[in-house]
């Protein structure tokens, strides 16, 4: 009996005819099984496909190896032509990449990370992707302590933190053989230091946009109601352009496989977004 091939979801650019992927991919793997994501306009969810550098397109950009609910994050950052954006924990740039598509040529996008070698991994992605490098800038940040090199204003941030992982626990399990009964409360102090120099960035009138890929209260509505955001509000109830997402009663929104109406294969992930009104 052979191993079952892992499912992955795609995001599709937004000037590229998602069915059309979707037909490529059967045709060239009939085996495969094939849906569009239930949340995300963009993504495609894929079993038993293989390598998905081996896939129709992936060589000419048609699309990236992004799963859904992180699709969904930078969704809900609602990123307009013309902007600049700051993704301030951009890791190895799925999300930057998803950005810096929606500023469009006239936007430009800086993602930063603690870890240098993860920023330098981001441009080949885009080269792949046919996105203009030039728009991009990139900052090795530690958020925890200040907001190094990073300067100016943006029209809009986010801070993707790191976090215990929890959320991904239907795709990797093995987190719970090491996940600590302090590790929530020790990262929830760590994100609460990030979101709070990262939001000194936000223009006023801007947006800040805060995730983190757990179901920990810890690391969520206790992060938020400890951060020291002066001038910010919190938004309620402002993803309208994505259905069927859940809102908790303390201003926050779930991701995920608590939603209803979305594929049991999408990450979990806490969101809360504020606008700079002071």
């Amino acid at each position: 009996m052979g191993r079952e091939l892992p499912s992955i979801d795609l995001r599709v650019r937004a000037d590229v005819d998602r069915d059309a992927v979707a037909r490529s991919i059967i045709e060239a793997q009939p085996d495969a099984t094939i849906s569009p994501t239930m949340l995300s306009p963009y993504g495609l969810h894929i079993s038993g496909a293989g390598d998905p550098r081996a896939l129709p397109g992936y060589d000419q950009g048609a699309f990236a190896v992004q799963e859904e609910g992180a699709q969904l994050i930078g969704l809900l950052l609602r990123a307009e032509p013309g902007e600049r954006v700051l993704d301030a924990c951009a890791g190895r740039g799925g999300k930057t990449a998803q950005l810096l598509e929606a500023v469009g040529d006239s936007g430009s996008v800086v993602a930063a990370d603690l870890h240098e070698h993860r920023l330098e991994q981001i441009s080949e992605e885009l080269a792949r992707l046919r996105l203009d490098p030039s728009r991009l800038e990139t900052a090795c940040v530690d958020w925890t302590v200040g907001r190094g090199p990073v300067r100016g204003e943006f029209d809009r941030v986010l801070v993707d933190a790191p976090c215990t992982g929890l959320g991904t626990l239907r795709r990797r399990p093995e987190i719970l053989l090491r996940a600590g009964h302090e590790d929530g409360a020790r990262m929830g102090e760590t994100q609460r230091r990030m979101l709070e120099n990262a939001a000194t960035l936000v223009r006023p009138g801007g947006t800040l946009l805060y995730a983190v890929c757990s179901p920990l209260t810890q690391e969520g509505s206790r992060v938020v109601e400890s951060a020291d955001l002066p001038g910010f509000e919190l938004q309620v109830g402002r993803a309208s352009h994505l259905k069927s997402l859940y809102f908790g009663s303390d201003g926050g929104l779930g991701v995920g496989p608590w939603v209803e109406g979305a594929g049991p294969w999408a990450d979990a992930y806490q969101v809360y977004m504020w606008v700079n009104v002071g």
